[in-house]
């Protein structure tokens, strides 16, 4: 169920607002929330997400939306398929061996901007991986591993970091494609 501060979160205006082209993929994009706003601002907007309950869900708020079962280790488009993609609090629950084809996976499906946003905004500690009942992970980033990823990608530049947004302090990453 979304609750009022999810649904409010400055995050999600943010990411909206700095969205390039007309199509964006929402990875990770469980129930759609953030379906209505991009198809707001005109874009063609496709979620993929690996859990079955979440796409059904969102097909039951919006019978209309394109939504796609997959693992964002191994996104099921080809390259530069989408103008902008998201990735809203996903980062987190990715198992440590994963994380890293999620960026370069991700980056690969993203014509022009790419845009991570973390609820447990990186941070100056070393990098802290916590499965939690054996069911999902609660990664903490350290500010230095995400740079040093996102600055490895090809024709990539990071051209805006946003901390401390909201209740919860949360992050988001802007990285864009510069031409080769």
């Amino acid at each position: 169920m979304r609750t009022p501060k999810q649904i409010n979160h400055p995050i999600r205006k943010m990411i909206i607002e700095r969205g390039m082209g007309k199509t964006v993929l929402d990875g990770g994009c469980a129930s759609c929330i953030d379906y209505p706003l991009w198809k707001e601002r005109g874009f063609k907007y496709t979620g993929l997400d690996f859990t079955p309950r979440f796409l059904k869900y969102a097909k039951e708020l919006y019978p209309e939306i394109n939504v796609v079962g997959g693992d964002l280790a191994n996104i099921p488009f080809g390259n530069k398929s989408f103008h902008t993609s998201v990735n809203k609090d996903i980062w987190e629950h990715q198992p440590p061996e994963k994380y890293i084809a999620v960026c370069n996976e991700v980056w690969r499906v993203t014509e022009n901007r790419m845009m991570i946003a973390f609820y447990l905004a990186p941070w100056d500690e070393p990098t802290k991986y916590e499965l939690v009942d054996d069911l999902f992970y609660k990664n903490h980033y350290n500010k230095q591993d995400v740079m040093v990823l996102l600055n490895s990608l090809d024709d990539a530049r990071i051209t805006d970091i946003i901390e401390e947004i909201g209740f919860n302090h949360s992050a988001l990453y802007v990285v864009d494609r510069v031409p080769s």
